[in-house]
C-alpha cells in the first residue's frame, strides 16, 4: 500500500508544475467566482440560504435545484460546505453543486 501511483510520463518537475499551476488557476477562480462563506436550510420556505464571501445573501428555493428534488427537509439540511466555498455537499444522497450554479439559478430568475 505504501506505493502511490502516477504516470509514467510525469516527473517530480512536471508534477510540481501542474500543482503549482492548479494552485494558481484556483485562486484565479477564487478571485472571480462566488464563493460561500455559510449555508443553511430554511425548512419553512424550502430554501437554502447563502451568505457569500462578500457579505451577500442569496436564497436558493430548493424547487430550483433539480438534483434535490424529492429529499426530505431532513436531508436536504445536512447540506455541508467544502472548505474553499466553492461546493455544496449531501453526503447521504451523494449530491455535489457547485455554489455559481446554485446561486445563478436564483439570479437569473431576477
Amino acid at each position: 500500500m505504501g506505493r502511490h501511483w502516477r504516470p509514467a510520463s510525469l516527473n517530480d518537475e512536471e508534477l510540481d508544475r501542474q500543482f503549482l499551476a492548479g494552485v494558481a488557476a484556483e485562486a484565479a477562480a477564487a478571485a472571480v467566482e462566488p464563493r460561500a462563506s455559510s449555508v443553511r436550510y430554511d425548512t419553512s420556505r424550502r430554501t437554502l440560504v447563502l451568505q457569500l464571501r462578500d457579505g451577500t445573501f442569496v436564497a436558493v428555493p430548493v424547487s430550483d435545484c433539480p438534483a434535490l428534488a424529492g429529499l426530505e427537509d431532513e436531508v436536504i439540511g445536512a447540506v455541508r460546505m467544502t472548505p474553499s466555498g466553492y461546493g455544496l455537499h449531501w453526503d447521504s444522497v451523494d449530491i455535489h453543486l457547485a455554489v455559481p450554479a446554485v446561486i445563478g439559478s436564483a439570479r437569473c430568475r431576477g
